[in-house]
Formats: structure tokens, C-alpha cells, sequence
């Protein structure tokens, strides 16, 4: 390989990619998409995918396993958002469903993290506005979507944007 490459993810990406990519499953290869997909906070609460063969002429669904229930309701509010990105990627899929993992990770906790009231959470603090540039690229980069899917991803870009602020 004589690429350059700026973190280990990107020679594991590149590795897989290049040499390992022909031999995958389409399960391996579901997950491989999953993790390009997504940012940090899929991948420290994701135990697993599983890809899962539609019914005759329908795609095939995905099922990813989390380590924390509430996320699998948070995600699942999401799940167009999900799927497009997913799309986007090249993994055409009918449907995802996320659920608890009766199998958890060992660095997450056993019960759902309290916040103290002294150490307000993200949600809980007021997020900044957007500039009019921010503003802008939020809708270029959901222009070619259409109806919920446009509005739920318009949001969350938004919101990704105006948490970078503060963090």
C-alpha cells in the first residue's frame, strides 16, 4: 500500500477495502458500511450488526445491537436518516431495527450513566446559532431530500453543526 494515511482507522478502512474487501460477507461488509457510516457516538454504542435477508423480492434488513436501550430508541427515531446515509454508502436495505444486545461491551457501563446536577448535559445547554454560511451548507447538503426525511436531516446537520460550536 502506497497510500499516506493521517490515523490508524484510515489504514484499517484502506486495508479492508483494498485487500480484505473481496472476501467479506455481506454481513462483514454491512458492518464495514455501518462504521463508514456513522460518527463516534454509533460507534461506542454498537456491539453488532446483523444483516438479514429480506422476504422474496424485498432488501434485505439490517439489526444493529446496542449496549444501551435508550440509545436503540434514540437511533430508531432516526432511522431514515440511518438508512440514507446507509444508501449513500451503497447498502440498500428495506428496513433497520435496533435493539439491546444481551451481550454488552466491557467499557459500558452497566446501567445508564446519571448526570450530575452540577454538569449539564448537551441537550440540557443552549446551543449557539447558525451563521448564515452554516445555515447554507446545512440545506446544500440536504437539498436533494425530500419531505421528513429533508426535515430530519436538515435538524440533525444543524445540530451537529451547532454542537461543534461548543465543543
Amino acid at each position: 500500500m502506497d497510500k499516506s494515511f493521517s490515523s490508524m482507522g484510515d489504514v484499517l478502512k484502506g486495508y479492508l477495502s483494498d485487500e480484505l474487501g473481496q472476501s467479506l460477507t455481506d454481513n462483514q461488509r454491512a458492518a464495514l458500511v455501518w462504521h463508514e457510516a456513522n460518527g463516534t457516538i454509533e460507534h461506542a454504542h454498537t456491539v453488532g450488526v446483523y444483516l438479514k435477508q429480506g422476504s422474496a423480492g424485498r432488501a434485505p434488513y439490517l439489526i444493529v445491537y446496542l449496549d444501551n436501550p435508550y440509545k436503540a430508541i434514540d437511533f430508531g427515531a432516526n432511522k431514515e436518516l440511518y438508512l440514507e446515509r446507509l444508501r449513500n454508502q451503497g447498502l440498500i436495505l428495506s428496513d433497520i431495527r435496533f435493539k439491546e444486545s444481551k451481550y454488552k461491551r466491557d467499557q459500558a457501563p452497566a446501567e445508564p450513566e446519571q448526570a450530575s446536577d452540577d454538569a449539564p448535559s448537551v441537550a440540557a445547554a443552549e446551543l449557539p446559532e447558525l451563521s448564515p454560511e452554516e445555515e447554507k451548507r446545512a440545506r446544500e447538503l440536504t437539498d436533494g431530500l425530500e419531505g421528513e426525511l429533508a426535515r430530519a436531516a436538515y435538524e440533525a446537520v444543524s445540530a451537529s453543526f451547532k454542537r461543534g460550536k461548543i465543543s
